[in-house]
């Protein structure tokens, strides 16, 4: 992959030109965290721009720098946690290459090596429940509702809503339809808005908090940036599916709702469950589910070409100004004493044979993290 053209930072002054000067609450968080100039979104831009600065002039991957300034947050996000995860490893003493070009014409977004392992790594989007994709339709529903003071969600399945639309009649109706809204109904009430231009079906979900604005989610609902099983085996399935070679899928993990890792957890090895033996008065514990126990052809896939599943949380701790890095390594083969050693100090589960069962061994430091670009 060619280098970035004069090794140009994130918010270089020709791309910054682009980026509006007067900014609407619904904006592109890249396009906020550009313009902003209080404390918190400088030591944002700064924290980017020194993990940036770490990667070598001649390797800052193009792609990447695209997806960095993305008006999609969720894209800006991904990049964000490659960003971190990448000049991170760099540190632990990996050698990073950034975006490799291979004979295939296929490009993962590093290619890791070290102590003679060499391995790729792969970001993976599982398609999870969350805020709409930006697209211009999505961005004047937003502008035709964003006055709305409003306690309700807008959980969405269908959205046209072209330049004929009326966005005053829009705006009324959800007006008019949070006004109404009975919360024995709400679970099972699937509204539409029909008119010249527009085509929206929905429903309403109260918020833990009220908002300036309604929050825009997909359906069906299921728990906001939560790593599901279903969503991250397609994920993982794709991208082994289109490399064929050994490969560590990388997955951001939400800060909130499920605490640390557990999550990814029981979607790599199961839910734990306890069977109470009557006859002994003793219990047993097994796990069910998992995407090492995968059947049919995804499953053969998993096992043959997936090394592990790296978990990368970004947090920024109550009074801090920075985000800092966690992650956590759930391998997917048994036996990998040097990759395990590798990566340390960074938590991992290990599969380590025990007889005819393979027992999950935890090592490295569990309380580890990282400020990126922090000298």
């Amino acid at each position: 992959m060619p280098a970035v053209p004069e090794a140009q930072p994130i918010f270089a002054s020709e791309w910054l030109a682009s980026v509006p000067t007067s900014l609407r609450r619904a904006d592109p968080f890249i396009h906020r965290l550009a313009r902003e100039n209080d404390e918190l979104y400088s030591a944002i831009r700064n924290q980017l721009e020194a993990c940036w600065s770490e990667i070598p002039l001649t390797d800052r991957p193009r792609v990447l720098l695209g997806l960095l300034r993305s008006k999609q947050d969720v894209q800006h996000e991904r990049a964000r946690d490659v960003l971190f995860a990448g000049t991170t490893l760099a540190r632990l003493g990996w050698q990073v290459g950034w975006e490799p070009s291979g004979s295939d014409g296929k490009t993962p977004d590093f290619l890791l090596r070290k102590d003679g392992l060499e391995v790729l790594a792969e970001a993976v989007t599982p398609e999870v429940d969350g805020p709409l994709p930006a697209s211009k339709d999505t961005q004047r529903f937003r502008d035709a509702i964003a006055s709305i003071e409003s306690e309700y969600g807008i959980w969405v399945s269908d959205l046209v809503f072209t330049r004929e639309a009326d966005h005053e009649a829009a705006r009324q109706h959800f007006v008019d339809a949070m006004a109404t809204a009975r919360e024995d109904e709400l679970e099972q009430m699937l509204g539409e808005y029909t008119a010249a231009g527009a085509n929206i079906r929905y429903r309403l979900q109260r918020l833990s908090k009220p908002t300036t604005g309604p929050h825009l989610g997909t359906e069906p609902i299921m728990f906001w940036g939560a790593v599901g099983y279903d969503e991250l085996r397609a994920a993982i399935v794709k991208k082994i599916t289109k490399y064929q070679r050994p490969l560590i899928a990388i997955t951001g993990v939400p800060t909130g709702g499920t605490p640390d890792f557990v999550a990814l957890d029981e979607v790599m090895y199961g839910s734990e469950f306890v069977t109470f033996h009557r006859t002994s008065a003793t219990t047993s514990v097994g796990r069910s589910g998992g995407l090492l126990i995968e059947r049919g052809e995804a499953g053969a896939l998993i096992r043959k070409h997936l090394v592990g599943v790296l978990g990368v949380r970004v947090e920024m701790p109550a009074g801090a100004v920075r985000h800092k890095v966690r992650m956590h390594l759930f391998h997917a083969q048994e036996d990998q004493h040097t990759l395990a050693s590798a990566f340390l100090p960074v938590p991992q589960t290990v599969l380590r044979p025990n007889g005819d069962r393979l027992d999950l061994v935890p090592t490295g430091e569990p309380s580890w993290s990282m400020v990126p670009g922090d000298k």
